[in-house]
């Protein structure tokens, strides 16, 4: 995974809870992000960044739009899609 900083596998469900496979390491983890009032929406969608951290938008029928920093395990709002 050439370019990529410490490549993951992320699952985002339920409240705050991201299920995290390690690849270089070949190991699961659980992490909770520390905004806790968020609910990830089914059918949403991630795409990795180059730096390690991910991109989160939409789900049912929403247009939200999310930053996740893995360093801090937080998220930044961003603008929402059209």
């Amino acid at each position: 995974m050439k370019g990529i900083k410490n490549p993951k596998i992320c699952f985002f469900g339920d409240r705050n809870k991201i299920l995290i496979y390690e690849i270089e390491k070949d190991k699961w983890k659980i992490y909770f992000t520390k905004s806790t009032d968020l609910e990830f929406n089914y059918y949403s969608a991630a795409v990795s960044l180059p730096n390690g951290d991910a991109i989160l938008t939409g789900g049912g029928d929403s247009r939200a739009c999310y930053y996740f920093h893995f360093d801090t395990l937080t998220l930044e709002e961003k603008t929402p899609m059209h």
